[in-house]
């Protein structure tokens, strides 16, 4: 396993002290400390205001992810034509998941409480490069596209590009600054843009300063790094 749970024997009681009926709660959870859950913080969502939580501030790695989610059964036994399971053989499998589950759900609570140990071996894929196993973190970005789009959720769907277009030109700074980035990287995380720009980008509606900064990557790396620095400094004189 990747990792360990050590449950709070007080977490029963605790749910049934929230008197909320929900489909998913999430537990906002620490590392390695119980906390006193008296004055905790909780929250109720429908399900488009819970999938925007993936876009706010280090939103996507707290909403998306499986470890810090309690989950009715019933969510993983729909009677629709495909069912919701996490796909073998996937790292990152959270993101072809969760947005669906959530999806599926009429309420989302969120409990800002420690409920339960979160332990992460050494060897876990979470430590393991990780960041660099691009292809299925990307995999699940276009999913999600296409999910959002069948389901004409419009704003969520501008809100997923945002993040995805970007999703090949991070691994790509990242690869690039820890020398790892191979010929064969380089062409596939290409190969990914071009995709995610020309199938979804580009037919949207963008500010003109993004097309030109997201296009350029288009043409190379470096015109791109120049584009965002210049960028950068000229809204810094801005303010």
């Amino acid at each position: 396993d990747d990792s360990k749970l050590l449950i709070d024997e007080n977490h029963k009681e605790f749910y049934k002290s929230l008197g909320i009926k929900t489909e998913l709660p999430l537990d906002g959870v620490n590392d390695f400390t119980f906390e006193s859950i008296n004055n905790c913080e909780e929250k109720v969502f429908d399900k488009v205001e819970a999938e925007a939580q993936f876009y706010t501030m280090g939103g996507m790695q707290n909403a998306l992810v499986a470890w810090n989610k309690l989950y009715h059964r019933s969510l993983f036994l729909l009677d629709s034509e495909e069912a919701i399971f996490y796909p073998v053989g996937k790292i990152f499998e959270d993101g072809f998941t969760t947005y669906r589950l959530i999806y599926e759900s009429e309420k989302i609570a969120f409990i800002n409480a420690p409920l339960y140990y979160y332990r992460q071996r050494g060897g876990s894929i979470m430590k393991e490069n990780a960041n660099v196993n691009f292809n299925h973190a990307i995999d699940a970005g276009i999913e999600r596209l296409d999910f959002y789009k069948s389901k004409n959720e419009e704003e969520l769907f501008k809100l997923e590009l945002n993040y995805t277009i970007y999703s090949p030109i991070r691994f790509y700074e990242i690869m690039d600054k820890r020398k790892i980035l191979s010929k064969e990287d380089k062409a596939s995380l290409r190969n990914y843009y071009k995709i995610i720009y020309n199938n979804y980008f580009k037919k949207s509606k963008w500010p003109l300063a993004k097309r030109i900064r997201i296009g350029s990557f288009g043409i190379s790396y470096n015109l791109y790094k120049l584009i965002s620095a210049f960028e950068k400094t000229y809204n810094n004189i801005k303010k």
